[in-house]
């Protein structure tokens, strides 16, 4: 694992530059399809409140932060996850999902941008998912209780998606490298 995590490439480099740079931008925009293409393929978690989807959208989202640094991350969770509830019925949490998973990418780019903890910034970044989810779904539910139950589809899907980026980050690097 320590081998793995000491042989990413990740540059910190000019910020400015990285965010323009065509390269940079289209990195970001691929990774924005992707995530939006991953969310689709989905398992819906019951639960009373509705649900959520157990996805790979997650997965790409810490790919960015990982690879491409916080705001980009931001990017890619945010648009990537909040453009497939605009256009799917769960039109109704795009703000959320825009809002938290922008957060969600940047604050665990940030964080693996300064110490490369990669499952501790995973780890945090999916506890923000999870209590913005829930603070939304008390704002559309209106009581404390039933978003309660997202909560644990919520947990589950984020267990799900750091295992998956801890087994692909291997093959990743090298995608990634070129």
């Amino acid at each position: 694992m320590t081998n793995i995590i000491n042989s990413i490439e990740y540059t910190h480099g000019d910020k400015m530059k990285k965010l323009t740079s065509l390269d940079g931008m289209i990195k970001t925009a691929l990774l924005i399809a992707l995530c939006f293409i991953s969310v689709y393929v989905n398992i819906p978690i019951p639960s009373p409140s509705g649900g959520g989807l157990m996805h790979l959208g997650g997965v790409i989202l810490f790919l960015a932060a990982i690879y491409l640094g916080p705001f980009q991350a931001g990017l890619v969770g945010g648009v990537g996850m909040g453009l497939f509830d605009l256009l799917s019925p769960y039109a109704i949490w795009f703000p959320c999902t825009l809002l938290t998973r922008f957060i969600m990418g940047y604050v665990s780019g940030k964080m693996i941008e300064k110490d490369k903890n990669l499952i501790l910034s995973m780890s945090v970044g999916s506890i923000i998912m999870i209590i913005g989810y829930y603070i939304y779904g008390v704002i559309l539910e209106e009581n404390l209780i039933s978003p309660l139950y997202s909560v644990i589809g919520d947990s589950i899907s984020s267990i799900f998606t750091i295992v998956i980026v801890i087994a692909i980050l291997p093959f990743t690097n090298k995608v990634f490298r070129k």
